[in-house]
């Protein structure tokens, strides 16, 4: 990749007003190093997004070692728990899209862009009132959020050592459940199989860690999925630390719900989803369920 520095510097600044046009505004010296903090994170580009008047969330700083990556990204705004800036924003946490290729539009809106650019993993991190988007090309996916302080300190056009930042607490222990917990859990609640989906800091998804049926198949391929907070309903449930219920899969809407299918092959007709433990247990049933039992 080709560095633009500089006179060419590809920093770049949009005015937090939807009339003023994109302007540069940082040095020459935050250019290089905001370049060389990329370099070090492993990443190609980075977007600073900030709340104007308007209470819209818009890009105020944009750089990328080409110079153009995601560079139509700028042109995009986004209020509260809309879109994945939004939804970072509004939730005050740290979003990690591993695979930008295989991203869902509800994970990751401007996937179309990622994919144009080859963009492999994509970052977003609430920090100071605003968002700092990160992305990566190259071909091994990130398999946790980079520590995006220091750069947003930089892009804010702020001169700080490198090394002058907090270490990173330490991640929350995780809470796995035994296959004789779930089988438990499926016979008090009457139901046919049990997944527990643990929310992996690192990553900031909810991944399956234990699963139990009774018919040892039933749903056996949800471990294959993985679900983004605020997503689906097991990322709404432990988002929202609410339970939540699909009373009847058949009558589910396929964006509401992505493996109906799956639960409709193996006649499964009521899915609850109940926040427990640092992640969400999913239990589903063959018969309908008026509430969550």
């Amino acid at each position: 990749m080709i560095r633009t520095r500089g006179k060419g510097s590809s920093v770049r600044t949009t005015a937090e007003s939807k009339a003023a046009p994109p302007r540069r505004t940082q040095g020459v010296t935050n250019a290089s190093r905001i370049a060389d903090q990329l370099d070090s994170l492993g990443a190609c580009y980075a977007i600073l997004w900030k709340r104007a008047n308007d209470d819209v969330l818009r890009a105020v700083q944009y750089h990328a070692l080409d110079g153009a990556v995601m560079e139509n990204s700028r042109s995009s705004h986004y209020r509260a728990g809309t879109g994945a800036v939004g939804r970072v924003w509004a939730t005050r946490r740290t979003e990690l899209v591993r695979d930008a290729s295989t991203a869902s539009i509800a994970q990751f809106d401007r996937v179309h862009l990622a994919t144009y650019y080859r963009v492999r993993s994509v970052a977003l991190a609430y920090v100071d009132d605003g968002v700092v988007e990160v992305g990566s090309v190259s071909r091994a996916p990130w398999d946790k959020p980079p520590d995006v302080r220091v750069l947003h300190l930089l892009l804010s056009g702020v001169h700080v050592p490198f090394d002058h930042v907090a270490p990173l607490p330490a991640a929350a222990p995780t809470t796995h459940r035994s296959a004789d917990a779930l089988a438990d859990a499926v016979r008090s609640a009457g139901g046919t199989y049990a997944i527990f989906w643990q929310h992996v800091a690192a990553r900031n998804d909810l991944t399956p860690t234990s699963w139990y049926a009774l018919d040892n198949a039933c749903m056996k391929r949800s471990t294959t999925f993985a679900s983004a907070p605020g997503l689906g309903p097991v990322g709404r449930a432990w988002l929202s630390q609410e339970p939540g219920l699909i009373a009847d899969v058949r009558a589910a809407e396929s964006e509401a719900f992505d493996r109906r299918l799956l639960a409709a092959h193996f006649g499964i007709r009521s899915i609850a989803f109940v926040p427990s433990g640092g992640g969400v247990l999913e239990i589903g049933a063959d018969r309908i369920w008026e509430c969550v039992p």
